[in-house]
């Protein structure tokens, strides 16, 4: 008898003789030995057809063997896309790009002379607050025809599109020859969120101004009326190798009126066409879509031995049924004892979609990790990196700026989850509970953009509840701004855990899982600032790719053996801290301050911890109205203001159960949830434990340094084989893995 194809095992050939009818079942037709040429590894009865025997079943297909299949994306059916969406090019550059000098910023006098609607997206349903349907990944989407069809040769109109992946823009309006107005869609079914665009034009003319005012911009302050200039992109240019440019002039950001009476932002600047027949990209930053993401991991998975270094999986499916990808980095080449003793360290980026400088910071980790560098490989043989790329495939996907496909800014809901409107943040935090369990974990950091601040700073989380650790949350960040001098700035971190922040990744990941290092790095979309080596300049995607790389030179300098470092950065920590109190207080340089008895990170921090958040942002589209309210009086309370309201105000947020949401098919998602739980519950990633490596010795990180490492201060730089580093000292002192590593803090509830 033929032996059944690959794949289609006993289950397969039950069937198929149930259908004959013609098989039976007996323990004598069962062989007593192996077959020919094929040892027997089951005693379990065999199925007798014609007085054949069927062979026994084969080995079980290792995954990681199949290979890596970049995932189709998908979206709502009720959202245009055309598929697949622009591929740029992403040379490796080493380019200036300064700040613009300060502009007037107020509207201009131009004279509006004609209102013609050039692009309009199709309107969404009304009152659908929550996707139903999703196209199907392996249908081809439809070409969509351009919203304007140019009149004659003669016709200077531009043509406007957005309806590609990741895409941003929802109308757009000729008001002049040479100028128009355009508006951003809000992030699908929320009434907010206007903040990334992404758009393109064609039938420019060479050597022509055109003026583009983005009206309904969200936020009252913007990087923009300080400098920063939006990101251009031209295909014509990318022939010659030239990739994403800072270009844009007479940047204006402003508040403006709008039909509501409630405040509007606009941003106005102007572009000069180079090229005719060009088709030319704006966007808010460089973009990094959901189908670069699958493209890197494919491509990585096919380096020479990637399979000793990486391994992938499928954390969850998102709403949409889109990939959330999970990937496994360290030397799967070590003894099984050895792999189940190495540290975790988490890492994952982009909840929040709009902000893609957070991919360009997990491209330079991912490009650091997978290298063949001699760090690189000190630190896969020490640890266990799970790193999350893409947290929100979902909104990524359709150009949202804060949520996903629920409305819901999935950074306020890890405290509780669903399964059925935040897979992703479950799936996260599964893994990090099955993590916590089995080993310590040493670093959990997300990675964000922040559209206000200038430089790279951490979002950590204080440790004045635990005496023993006070301090040593700032470690980390102080080695980290030590190796990114001038990029990432100490002074400018926040360690205040706010009653508003409570649902964020870093404090669950402190209150709920005890790790001392949970932080979230933020990198301006503009650049450094005013001050360091690197002022008055703009950010590039190969900028952020070095920060990445300087995370990971952080962590080797966090767990030298030498616990001297520890001890020198606690003690600099503490002058730090203490000269800027003294200074706060009015007192003499020489004046003892005592740390421990007073609250630093109120002192000095204040009420606010730098949030990137726009004024609605502090709760959900679908949050608790009650939850709202509180937040704001416990803002009151610290301000000293009386509250507005009854004593209900200070309760805690935590022992109230969540409002559900008020829609049918919401409801409907959540009784789903109870059932999908169970999928979701993610264990240990088995890929560590079936391997069988050579051994190495448990916890040694052994310091290794290449002479390609030694920089000049403030300058970037590469080596072949490696991604961009930022400068670094040649000589520093170590600190202990043993010493920091596995302290896990015991907090009393706050929240």
């Amino acid at each position: 008898m033929a032996e059944p194809p690959i794949g289609d095992g006993r289950t397969g050939a039950l069937r198929r003789a149930q259908s004959d009818m013609a098989f039976t079942l007996t323990r004598a037709d069962r062989p007593r030995g192996p077959l020919p040429g094929m040892p027997l590894r089951s005693s379990m009865m065999e199925l007798s057809l014609d007085g054949g025997v069927l062979p026994p079943p084969r080995e079980p297909i290792r995954l990681q063997d199949l290979g890596f299949r970049a995932a189709e994306p998908r979206w709502p059916t009720d959202v245009e896309m055309a598929m697949p969406g622009p591929r740029h090019i992403h040379p490796h550059e080493s380019i200036v790009e300064p700040i613009l000098p300060p502009s007037a910023q107020g509207p201009s006098e131009e004279r509006v002379t004609m209102r013609s609607l050039v692009y309009c997206l199709q309107p969404l349903p009304r009152g659908l607050r929550c996707p139903l349907h999703y196209t199907d990944a392996l249908r081809s989407p439809p070409t969509l025809e351009p919203f304007y069809h140019l009149q004659d040769a003669d016709d200077t109109t531009l043509v406007f599109e957005s309806r590609f992946e990741s895409g941003n823009l929802e109308q757009a309006t000729r008001t002049g020859a040479w100028s128009y107005e355009l508006t951003l869609r809000k992030d699908l079914y929320t009434k907010r969120h206007t903040q990334w665009f992404y758009f393109s034009i064609r039938n420019g003319r060479a050597g022509q101004t055109y003026t583009l005012s983005i009206t309904n911009m969200a936020k009252s302050d913007s990087l923009y009326a300080r400098g920063m200039q939006p990101v251009v992109y031209s295909e014509v240019a990318a022939r010659d190798g030239v990739g994403w440019r800072r270009a844009g002039e007479n940047i204006q950001y402003f508040a403006t009126s709008t039909r509501s009476n409630k405040p509007g932002y606009t941003l106005s600047f102007t572009y000069t066409v180079k090229y005719s027949n060009d088709i030319i990209y704006f966007a808010y930053s460089v973009p990094y879509t959901f189908g670069d993401l699958q493209r890197y991991i494919a491509a990585a998975l096919e380096q020479p031995g990637a399979a000793r270094r990486l391994h992938h999986r499928v954390l969850c499916k998102t709403m949409a049924g889109n990939a959330c990808d999970l990937l496994t980095i360290t030397s799967f080449d070590g003894s099984v004892a050895s792999m189940s003793t190495r540290p975790a360290i988490v890492i994952s980026a982009r909840v929040h979609p709009g902000e893609t400088n957070a991919s360009w910071m997990m491209k330079g980790v991912l490009d650091f990790l997978l290298s063949d560098d001699p760090d690189a490989e000190v630190l896969r043989d020490s640890f266990l990196f799970k790193i999350v790329p893409m947290l929100n495939p979902d909104g990524v996907i359709v150009g949202n700026y804060r949520c996903n496909l629920a409305g819901f800014d999935l950074n306020r809901t890890y405290r509780e989850p669903s399964a059925a409107l935040h897979p992703t943040v479950l799936g996260i935090k599964t893994l990090m509970q099955t993590l916590v369990r089995e080993r310590p974990v040493l670093l959990y950091v997300d990675l964000h953009g922040h559209s206000k601040n200038s430089g790279v700073f951490a979002y950590g989380c204080e440790t004045s509840d635990a005496p023993a650790a006070r301090f040593k949350e700032r470690i980390f960040p102080a080695m980290l701004a030590r190796i990114a001098e001038g990029v990432f700035f100490l002074d400018r971190c926040r360690f205040r855990m706010q009653d508003s922040k409570a649902g964020t990744g870093r404090i669950v990941g402190r209150l709920e899982h005890g790790l001392l290092n949970s932080l979230t790095i933020e990198a301006s979309f503009c650049g450094p600032g005013p001050s360091g080596p690197l002022a008055n300049r703009q950010f590039t995607p190969g900028d952020y790719e070095a920060v990445g790389a300087s995370l990971c030179d952080a962590l080797l300098d966090y767990c030298d053996p030498d616990q001297a470092k520890a001890d020198l950065m606690l003690a600099e920590i503490r002058q730090s801290l203490a000269a800027r109190l003294r200074a706060a207080r009015g007192l003499a340089s020489d004046t003892a301050v005592d740390l421990d008895e007073v609250d630093v990170d109120e002192l000095l921090e204040g009420s606010s911890d730098g949030s990137d958040s726009c004024n609605e942002d502090n709760t959900d589209f679908f949050a608790s109205d009650d939850e709202a309210r509180d937040a704001r009086e416990r803002g009151r309370e610290r301000e000293g203001k009386p509250a507005r309201r009854d004593s209900s105000a200070s309760r805690d947020v935590a022992a109230r159960k969540p409002v559900p949401p008020p829609r049918t098919e919401l409801r409907r998602l959540h009784r789903r949830a109870r059932s999908d739980e169970a999928k979701l519950l993610l264990g240990a990633d088995s890929a560590a434990t079936t391997q069988q490596p050579t051994s190495v010795s448990p916890g040694a990180v052994a310091r290794r340094r290449s002479s390609a490492l030694h920089m000049s201060t403030g300058n970037l730089s590469s080596s072949p084989g490696r991604p961009p580093r930022l400068a670094r000292e040649s000589m520093r002192p170590a600190v202990s893995l043993t010493a920091i590593n596995v302290t896990v803090v015991e907090f009393p509830a706050r929240f």
